[in-house]
């Protein structure tokens, strides 16, 4: 006679990828080699065609493989568990349980959306990486697997409730409810309410792209262009009056600066050079922003949190509550004029690297790209119920008394160091740089240890920091990994130390809890309560 305990899960079939994945598979290896490809159709009007059957060569393989991977490539969801399998020659079986899969994350591009489907990925608490990626399903097949994942982690979660004939009876979709079988499971339930937490319209975007510096990126690609332009005959004849109208030289900044009296034409080119220059970076700012987050939606589904965004590439990535370590608020200058921020979170196994996809930057790096400053409270405490957020109302303690004389101290050793060099390289006028750079260094210096604040609450730890970007961040007592109290040569001359917290996965909030210039009895202090409550 079996066990009670023992559950035993309808036989599911095995299931294959879209055909039309081999299309998406030979598209993206076109893309990575789209130079030697370019470099093969030149050197094939030139009459040297070895390049071309090597490229030829090189895509029967890629085809040959895709094929491959497209008929060995199955799934299913069985006995409580994902079950990945394929290969040929090296074959491979991934076995997830479903209790451990946490996102199921959708990156869509042109092409895909064109198809309506989608590239999944699949992620657990383990680590950085998905455990599986299926390329590609229809969207009518992700939402079946989403569903069927939340359906078997919830009936696994109630088994000691229930019998096993009615667990397997909902697993197969039977007719009859786990809850109609128990009365003590009538609390749980096998819905999810969908609530919308927050969506952005262009304005929102627009703000966001106003307020941030993508624009940069710009820059490199720009003088690249440019440097490169001179090397092309027609870009070059008409581009070279332009150059030469505009042009300074060396020469015209030398003979400046004796006399301190520029002319009205160098002036008037700088400045409209620059504000050409600003307007051009703030332009390419805001495209970037609308081409990322375009329909940008955050909804919460049960217990996860659930984005979609994405004007070319649409991406939707899930987020569970439960796997939020670290949350971190950012302000940028203007943002605080306009009244904007933005959130950024870290997850338990999802630390950033710079090879993160599409769906993990949008889940982590760029949580909420932009909100009111109003909104910021309510959408913390739904990250996180069971805390309130009020930042005024925190206990911000700050530094050592002498961390400000501290920080002053370095900016005047900085601007001596940076004054002689630069009276040694531009005799006699570098001297001068100290007469800009000391005022602005003391200012600078003063602000820093102005912003400098650290908090503590019964299940918070805060930090808040930043001179030109403010950033507010807080990690969970009961998420803390390690905690460490170290102290420099400098740190006990002066009496100080430095408080680090962290969690499973610190990186793409790009703001830690470190911090520095604590008097080093209260760090002392500190360190031996959060080590207490943390344990």
């Amino acid at each position: 006679m079996e066990s009670d305990s023992a559950v035993t899960f309808p036989e599911v079939p095995w299931q294959r990828v879209r055909p039309i994945s081999l299309l998406f598979v030979i598209v993206a290896k076109l893309r990575q080699w789209i130079i030697p490809l370019v470099v093969g159709l030149y050197s094939a009007q030139q009459g040297n065609f070895v390049l071309v059957g090597i490229g030829i060569v090189v895509f029967a393989i890629v085809f040959a493989l895709a094929l491959i991977r497209y008929f060995t490539l199955q799934f299913r969801l069985a006995d409580g568990e994902l079950q990945v399998r394929e290969g040929v020659l090296f074959r491979s079986n991934r076995t997830v349980p479903v209790n451990r899969i946490q996102n199921i994350d959708l990156v869509q591009n042109v092409l895909h959306r064109l198809f309506r489907v989608a590239e999944v990925r699949i992620e657990t608490a383990s680590g950085k990486e998905p455990e599986a990626i299926l390329q590609v399903l229809s969207l009518v097949d992700v939402e079946r697997l989403r569903a069927s994942v939340f359906e078997q982690t919830q009936v696994s979660s109630i088994l000691p409730l229930v019998a096993p004939s009615a667990v397997a009876n909902v697993v197969d979709g039977g007719s009859e409810s786990v809850l109609s079988q128990s009365p003590a499971a009538m609390p749980l339930q096998l819905e999810r309410t969908e609530l919308v937490l927050l969506s952005l319209s262009l304005k929102h975007l627009a703000l966001a792209g106003l307020t941030s510096n993508r624009g940069l990126l710009l820059v490199p690609i720009a003088l690249g262009v440019l440097y490169e332009s001179r090397n092309l005959p027609g870009v070059a004849n008409f581009a070279s009056p332009v150059r030469n109208r505009f042009r300074i030289r060396s020469d015209d900044i030398y003979e400046m600066i004796p006399t301190g009296i520029p002319s009205f034409y160098f002036v008037l080119t700088l400045l409209v050079g620059l504000i050409v220059a600003f307007t051009l970076l703030k332009l390419f700012s805001i495209a970037w922003f609308v081409i990322r987050f375009y329909g940008y939606e955050l909804k919460l589904i049960g217990n996860d949190l659930r984005i979609g965004c994405g004007l070319f590439t649409k991406v939707s990535a899930t987020v569970p509550r439960s796997r939020i370590q670290f949350i971190s608020i950012h302000r940028s200058w203007l943002g605080r004029k306009l009244g904007l921020a933005s959130i950024r979170i870290e997850t338990a196994g999802g630390g950033g690297n710079e090879n993160e996809n599409a769906s993990q930057s949008v889940a982590r790096r760029w949580f909420v790209p932009v909100l009111w400053e109003s909104q910021v409270a309510g959408l913390v405490e739904q990250l996180r119920p069971d805390i309130q957020w009020t930042e005024s109302q925190f206990d911000w303690r700050p530094l050592s008394p002498l961390a400000a004389t501290r920080i002053r101290r370095f900016a005047i050793v900085a601007t001596v160091l940076l004054t002689l060099v630069a009276g040694f390289v531009w005799r006699p006028w570098g001297a001068a740089i100290g007469l800009v750079l000391l005022p602005t260094l003391l200012w600078a210096a003063w602000r820093t240890a102005k912003a400098m604040r650290y908090a503590r609450s019964d299940s918070l730890v805060l930090f808040r920091s930043g001179l030109i970007t403010r950033k507010v961040s807080c990690a969970f007592t009961d998420k803390i990994q390690t905690l460490r109290l170290s102290q420099s040569p400098f740190d006990r001359r002066w009496k100080m130390a430095t408080l680090a917290v962290d969690t499973a996965a610190a990186g793409p909030a790009e703001h830690r809890i470190e911090v520095r210039y604590m008097d080093a009895d209260e760090a002392q202090r500190e360190f031996a309560e959060l080590k207490r409550v943390s344990t």
